[in-house]
């Protein structure tokens, strides 16, 4: 997950591709998730939602994630209610579980939660 994290998430996408061609029953929730957020800072939405769903990670960052898939996949309704899932969490309360250290990472995620929000 930490290479996502460096800006480097078609790096952590391969590295993740091997892992799973190594041993093909690999499947924990963190996989998933690592995949979903490579995936989605590649702009690869619709694979990136169907990760997520996989991780069955129904907490902040996991929900946060599928919220931000749905705004980009402009599948309003289902942005809306995830969004309203997150409840009152701040914006910048859900980035701080994302250490992104590219701004341009950063942004666009947070830009698609606020697009999510106001689904």
């Amino acid at each position: 997950m930490l290479i996502v994290f460096l800006g480097r998430a078609s790096e952590a996408f391969e590295m993740l591709e091997q892992a799973r061609r190594a041993d093909p029953f690999l499947g924990p929730p963190w996989y998933w998730h690592s995949r979903a957020l490579a995936l989605f800072l590649q702009k690869r939405y619709a694979e990136a939602l169907a990760d997520c769903e996989r991780s069955g990670m129904e907490k902040l960052r996991g929900l946060a994630l599928m919220a931000a898939c749905c705004a980009q996949l402009q599948q309003a309704e289902r942005a809306a209610a995830l969004a309203e899932r997150l409840g009152k969490v701040a914006v910048e309360k859900v980035m701080t579980r994302f250490p992104l250290r590219e701004e341009q990472d950063r942004r666009h995620l947070e830009d698609s939660l606020v697009l999510a929000g106001r689904m």
